[in-house]
């Protein structure tokens, strides 16, 4: 801490309580006193500081100059404080102290203000008295991106900005990191050029938009997306396409990732990564699936020696000569179908093996006939049938 700062500290946390000026008389003198010494140390310690940020030789350490912005801020919050206790509602020179009390906390900001945007800053809360001024400017945005959307296109986006604006609002204390990241939200979203939702969700990725409500819906895009298709492949291909999308947005950010903090790019990515595990499980039991149920097809399917033409007109001729009934034509291909197989076809297609019993080439024909033939050599050879007709 240094000199500057430390009796900044003891002035305020001692000669500037309400409870031990209430009970002094303070003169014109006083108040002058008290203006300069405020307006004297608080230039010290801000040229301290600007000069210990600008002089490489004697660069400040990271954890010394946090704590100066977080001391600075709450000996700002303690001078508010002290600005409306209601101890001076019965002093007559109330108004005054008030004011003194007001110029404190304004030399304090005007330490910190050439800081505001220096990346050892953005984690140091707003202070109470500059608290006010932020979210009239935050209003402000709202209202751009408000007027923006009715004007351009209003998308399903602008609810989850509107209803992001509006819990900040309400929050009793900010960090500066939250001021410029909204800024920042309302900066390039006005700056886009024929707005559409795709447009302004990838743009709040660059951005890390850290909000649950963006998450899910950007994670309900993708499911809808998803389920216009059964076909699981088709999925697992959709996943990879908005992989590389994700990847390629994370890329070109706007915004510095945060040190140990996951990114909304990285929790989207971690759901598209979770998704793909369990559409390649869901692939791989429904190939399984397929395979369980083509083993229990082929163990009660008997092979025949025929070609599927020959199997299908020999069909046909035990229908056409009454063996088969006629009345279950369909049936009873799908019968053979299921329970034969040839050589050439390991699975048989009911309808082909119909088409086939009327769609009859010449040798086909001359080959069943050789089949036939056969058998009827055959059936004379075994039972002594050559002499009957």
């Amino acid at each position: 801490m240094t000199a500057a700062l430390k009796q900044l500290s003891s002035f305020i946390r001692h000669s500037l309580r309400p409870e031990i000026l209430f009970n002094s008389s303070l003169t014109d003198r006083d108040f002058e006193n008290w203006k300069n010494f405020v307006k004297e140390k608080t230039g010290q310690l801000q040229m301290f500081l600007i000069d210990r940020n600008t002089n490489s030789a004697a660069p400040p350490s990271a954890r010394n100059m946090q704590s100066i912005f977080r001391i600075v801020t709450i000996l700002s919050d303690c001078v508010r404080k002290y600005k409306l206790s209601e101890l001076w509602t019965g002093r007559p020179d109330r108004e005054q102290v008030r004011l003194f009390y007001r110029y404190t906390c304004s030399k304090l900001e005007d330490v910190l203000a050439p800081f505001y945007f220096h990346p050892l800053y953005k984690g140091v809360p707003i202070s109470l008295f500059a608290l006010p001024d932020v979210k009239m400017q935050l209003k402000v945005g709202r209202g751009q991106l408000a007027n923006y959307f009715a004007a351009v296109h209003d998308t399903p986006l602008s609810e989850v900005l509107d209803h992001t604006f509006s819990d900040y609002l309400r929050k009793k204390s900010l960090t500066w990191a939250d001021y410029r990241f909204l800024e920042s939200v309302v900066k390039h979203t006005l700056e886009l050029k024929d707005l559409d939702s795709d447009k302004l969700a990838d743009l709040l990725i660059a951005l890390n938009f850290r909000v649950p409500e963006f998450f899910v819906y950007y994670v309900n895009r993708w499911i809808a997306q998803i389920q216009e298709t059964s076909d699981v492949r088709q999925q697992i291909e959709y996943i990879l396409t908005q992989k590389q999308r994700l990847s390629y947005i994370m890329i070109t950010g706007i915004v510095e990732r945060s040190g140990g903090k996951i990114s909304v790019a990285d929790e989207l990515s971690k759901y598209l990564d979770e998704q793909y595990v369990y559409l390649k499980r869901v692939l791989k039991l429904q190939r399984s699936t397929v395979k369980d149920q083509e083993l229990q097809r082929s163990a009660r399917r008997f092979p025949v020696g025929l070609s599927v033409p020959q199997l299908g007109l020999f069909i046909r001729l035990q229908i056409e000569r009454g063996i088969l009934q006629k009345d279950h034509k369909a049936q009873l291909f799908s019968f053979f179908a299921d329970h034969f197989y040839t050589s050439n076809a390991m699975y048989v297609s009911a309808d082909n093996l119909q088409k086939k019993s009327t769609d009859v080439d010449f040798s086909t024909a001359q080959k069943l006939k050789g089949e036939l033939i056969g058998m009827i050599n055959w059936l004379n050879l075994n039972f002594n049938l050559s002499n009957y007709s």
